[in-house]
């Protein structure tokens, strides 16, 4: 029998991580992605066309997904930070692990308000308002409740990480399960 190496083939891997706003996908998202050498993506670049005002002018549907999943294969490895509930089967059935993070109402939005300020000087209170719906639901985008169902749908494993936890015991977590699937 021939083994050659082209007669293997290693299926890339891809990590979704998910939750409310400020629950701290993109800091896990980074930090996983830095941890395991692997391409990180954050949802909101393909979402939004402007970066200055920020979020006012989203990206068309079509286009949006296209170009997600035209980033996702040209990685061996990649780590998505963001909802990408509705976005289409192919994309969101394309995660290995999925990683919901579950946070404190509060802790949400003290994250959010220090990163506002941090970012753009001035608050967005309408954003913080609407980031306080998350939990309860009941306004257009992202809710629990939403994300709960989504979560009962997808093909891959599901791990949640719930509560206030350090960087990088999340890390050592995520890590944990990637290396579980490969």
């Amino acid at each position: 029998m021939n083994t050659t190496a082209s007669a293997f083939t290693i299926r890339p891997l891809r990590v979704l991580i998910m939750g409310g706003p400020g629950s701290g996908t993109s800091t896990l998202a980074a930090a996983l992605a830095e941890q395991l050498l692997w391409r990180h993506l954050e949802t909101d670049d393909f979402q939004w066309l402007d970066k200055a005002p920020p979020f006012t002018r989203k990206v068309d549907e079509a286009t949006r997904l296209w170009n997600i999943l035209d980033a996702l294969n040209r990685e061996q490895n990649v780590v998505v930070a963001g909802s990408i509930v509705n976005w289409g089967d192919a994309l969101e059935n394309a995660f290995d692990l999925i990683v919901f993070r579950v946070l404190d109402t509060s802790i949400r939005l003290q994250r959010l308000i220090e990163r506002e300020r941090r970012l753009y000087t001035d608050i967005d209170l309408a954003f913080i308002d609407w980031a306080a719906q998350y939990e309860q639901g009941g306004r257009p985008g992202r809710s629990r409740a939403s994300h709960e169902a989504w979560l009962g749908q997808r093909r891959g494993k599901v791990l949640r990480l719930e509560g206030d936890l350090e960087v990088a015991l999340q890390v050592s977590l995520v890590a944990e399960a990637v290396e579980e699937l490969s």
